[in-house]
């Protein structure tokens, strides 16, 4: 699955880039991080994650994508944060 990203200018995604380098130097990427890193890249958010494929693990309740669902998941709840965070400071402000 490949899509085009048509978010980001040339200049941001150079910019994105190079931060998330940055980052990745430092060792202070999380797995959400590379959701995103890959959702801008227009590739497969699965992309760079390994499904559990020992029979004995799935057999005894492991999921296969465990770690892409929940990374994708904390993903999730730190949207909802910022936007949460993001409408107070508005109401705070007087904007509606």
């Amino acid at each position: 699955m490949t899509t085009q990203n048509t978010q980001l200018t040339k200049e941001q995604f150079l910019e994105f880039r190079a931060k998330f380098k940055e980052q990745a130097n430092a060792k202070s990427l999380s797995a959400s991080d590379m959701i995103l890193y890959n959702l801008i890249r227009g590739k497969d958010p699965k992309s760079g994650f390994t499904p559990i494929t020992n029979p004995n693990k799935l057999s005894n309740g492991a999921i296969a994508w465990f770690a892409y669902e929940k990374a994708n998941y904390i993903g999730m709840l730190d949207t909802m944060l910022l936007n949460l965070v993001m409408m107070q400071q508005k109401l705070l402000q007087g904007d509606t």
